[in-house]
């Protein structure tokens, strides 16, 4: 319960520079008598940071993922706006044509490798699941996550 009232508090300070950026959009068109309007570009920064935000709350609710990686995903929340994680992680789906962005499992290892979250491979019948990827961080002392 402390990890999630310390999460929300983070969510809430890093969407502060998007709610402010929108309010003075907001505010300019109003003083317009339009509507404000978004580039395409901005649009699909701010969707992105959504499932970005629904990915993360999923991860550091989930009790698959360690504790290493559910701090580190906070930390990075807490160091970075959103809209940089966004514009980074947009980056990584530009550059691997193969990463769908949006398919929820790839906005979350996207986003979080954005923010240093390291994945890696288990092994089949390790009694971890089929191979798939899995969270992993590797901590000062060496050892691996998850």
């Amino acid at each position: 319960m402390r990890t999630l009232t310390r999460f929300a508090a983070t969510i809430a300070l890093a969407a502060t520079p998007l709610a402010a950026q929108a309010q003075s959009a907001t505010e300019q068109a109003a003083e317009a008598g339009q509507a404000p309007e978004l580039t395409p570009e901005q649009l699909e920064n701010l969707q992105r940071a959504i499932r970005i935000v629904r990915a993360f709350t999923a991860a550091i609710n989930s009790d698959e993922v360690n504790e290493a990686v559910k701090g580190r995903l906070v930390s990075c929340l807490y160091g970075n706006t959103l809209a940089q994680i966004s514009a980074a992680t947009g980056e990584v789906f530009a550059n691997s044509p193969n990463l769908d962005p949006l398919n929820p499992t790839d906005v979350y290892r996207a986003s979080a490798g954005v923010c240093g979250v390291v994945f890696r491979r288990i092994a089949p019948g390790n009694g971890e699941g089929s191979g798939a990827p899995a969270a992993a961080e590797t901590p000062p002392d060496g050892q691996t996550g998850r």
